[in-house]
């Protein structure tokens, strides 16, 4: 069974239909154990009664009236069987399938399915995901660590859809509880799969089951999906602001989002002494420091004053006598531990924050939390430092274009190198109140506009105006995948193989960087991808011989140097001198020098 579970980026996948038919209990059989299903309607001419869980008998709905939950369940399934008279099926087809997990004699199910009608756990169906592509669900942990997304393919009539579509909610359960190897997942789909059929006598879907089986055999389906890790995370966004999310566990990593809140970026900080905290709470304090805690609360960590008395219960294991008689003498005892210590000051910056233990979730929700409200110039990031603790910063990166870069392929002949190399690339590192830290540093001898293209696209060349203070004017001709003024993100990583060697002049593991946001000459937005509305290709910032690029940010041999030495200087003080570890968007602009003795564009 093929699926996506994604940390935040990436669309999730999804359904067809039909009339419905409220899945029953089968006929009467010899099993090991019984059947039990969560939920029955019958509609008849005395009216509707139903069946709630473990079998019950049937119940009238003038007497299931007096049960609040009774009311509820009633109107939500008769609410499903008037919404797909009207072609909508979503409510009938999660019925069905919910009651199949209930029939399937499964623990694990019948608690899924009870959780999926009671809207603790959240079922959404997609036309993303094409069961033709082999997408049947998808659970995104990261983002949305309530939901599970299933194929809008899986909508319709009949017992043979409800259990397909039990079968892929019992897969995507399995994650939902913490699993992270494809296999478990796909052992439970493929058991409810089995159990189904023989209890209701459906001839099945061979080639559905044979892909579960196919997938038990992949090799990658035994390892762990680090995608789906969950972990303290800081979300950075591209506008300078961050959020803290707790996400169950006691690690810190960074995502990067663009303008339209796609991932982009990510890394996370390996750190084994977060993983000795006792709870995320004191994880979170040992992050952002006790000093700047005690600084944020504005009141000793100290004083009892700060805590509440569940917290210092909690943490501190002692009596109700014992807690009263620490919170009259006003101070934290001196016998806590420094776990203890950073666990109160963790709960109290939380809580201060508006955060809610969730204790169906086991999980920090609700809190509006940041390491500064300064809106900062560049994108939040942070590393482990020699200490041991932890230490924040925000870089941005500019590229600062000369109008006279636009000339160096105005013609279908072949690029004017006199042109080139005349951009550059500003980098500045800021603290977390905005301040600046290190730079701005300027690198010289890039070319950030488009020498090379395919002899069929040279019609799709923008013209862009241009005049001189000698009163001369015209059009000159730019390469539509060229960058244009404004926004910009590019993120660090290292190139997957050697294929560049000869051309770029890096090697594998080299660092490079790929563009995630910005709009290009032609019109359109780069993609999360780097890709462009013309081009399945990246475009990327990396070293050149002759400044060949297709709309790449490039260096190439100039001012004595040759291309390799310019980029390898710039990306050194990236990764050395700001510590910006793989993974890590560069946020900025792209502008244009004032050049006083020309204009270019309007």
């Amino acid at each position: 069974m093929a699926e996506r579970n994604e940390g935040a980026g990436g669309p999730p996948r999804f359904f067809k239909t039909g009339p419905p038919e409220i899945v029953r209990k089968p006929p009467s059989r010899n099993y090991a154990r019984e059947v039990l299903p969560l939920l029955e309607l019958h509609l008849g001419k005395n009216g509707a009664t139903m069946n709630i869980g473990m079998g019950g008998a049937d119940v009238s709905l003038g007497t299931i009236a007096e049960s609040m939950s009774g009311l509820r369940d009633t109107l939500k399934i008769s609410g499903a069987k008037l919404a797909s008279l009207a072609g909508h099926y979503e409510g009938v087809s999660t019925l069905n399938a919910v009651n199949m997990l209930g029939y399937s004699g499964d623990t694990n199910n019948f608690a899924l399915g009870r959780a999926i009608w009671d809207d603790r756990r959240k079922v959404r169906y997609s036309k993303d995901l094409k069961t033709a592509d082999g997408y049947y669900g998808a659970y995104n942990g990261t983002d949305i660590p309530n939901e599970i997304q299933l194929s809008s393919d899986f909508l319709g009539k009949g017992k043979e859809l409800a259990a397909k579509l039990a079968a892929v909610m019992a897969h995507e359960g399995t994650h939902v509880a913490g699993n992270r190897y494809e296999a478990v997942a796909h052992q439970q789909g493929l058991q409810t799969y089995g159990t189904l059929l023989e209890i209701f006598g459906l001839q099945g879907d061979r080639e559905f089951a044979l892909g579960m089986i196919a997938a038990l055999l992949d090799p990658a389906s035994y390892k762990e999906n680090e995608s789906s890790k969950q972990n303290m995370e800081i979300r950075v966004y591209a506008n300078g602001t961050h959020k803290i999310f707790d996400n169950k566990q006691k690690a810190l990593t960074f995502t990067y989002l663009n303008a339209e809140g796609d991932k982009v970026g990510g890394y996370t900080i390996n750190d084994p002494s977060i993983q000795a905290m006792p709870g995320r709470a004191a994880a979170l304090a040992k992050i952002w420091g006790l000093e700047k805690i005690e600084d944020q609360l504005g009141s000793s960590l100290n004083s009892t004053d700060t805590y509440d008395y569940q917290t210092l219960k909690d943490v501190l294991g002692l009596s109700d006598a014992e807690i009263r008689k620490v919170q009259r003498s006003g101070t934290l005892p001196n016998n806590i531990t420094e776990a203890q210590r950073l666990s109160l000051a963790g709960d109290a910056l939380l809580k201060r924050a508006g955060g809610v233990w969730d204790t169906t979730e086991n999980v920090w929700s609700g809190m509006d939390l940041s390491l500064t409200n300064t809106v900062l110039p560049g994108g939040l990031y942070g590393w482990l430092n020699e200490q041991g603790t932890y230490e924040f910063a925000a870089t941005s990166m500019n590229i600062i274009r000369n109008p006279l870069s636009y000339f160096v392929r105005n013609s279908k002949e072949a690029p004017n190198l006199a042109y080139a190399g005349k951009d550059s690339v500003e980098v500045t590192q800021w603290d977390l109140e905005g301040n600046m830290l290190m730079g701005p540093q300027r690198f010289n001898g890039f070319t950030s506009v488009q020498t090379i293209f395919d002899d069929n696209e040279y019609d799709a060349f923008v013209q862009v105006p241009w005049s001189s203070v000698y009163n001369s004017h015209g059009m000159v001709n730019v390469g539509p995948e060229t960058l244009m003024k404004g926004d910009i993100g590019f993120v660090l990583l290292q190139y997957p193989d050697n294929s560049k060697i000869d051309l770029w002049g890096i090697a594998k593991d080299d660092p490079y960087l790929r563009a995630v946001m910005g709009t290009i000459m032609a019109g359109t937005r780069v993609k999360p991808d780097g890709s462009t509305t013309l081009s399945n290709a990246s475009i990327a910032m990396h070293p050149t011989i002759n400044f060949g690029n297709t709309g790449c940010p490039v260096t190439g041999n100039w001012g004595g140097q040759t291309g390799v030495t310019l980029f390898t200087n710039f990306t050194s003080y990236l990764t050395n001198d700001l510590k910006l570890p793989y993974g890590y968007v560069l946020y900025g602009k792209l502008i244009e020098q004032n050049n006083p003795y020309i204009k270019v564009g309007r």
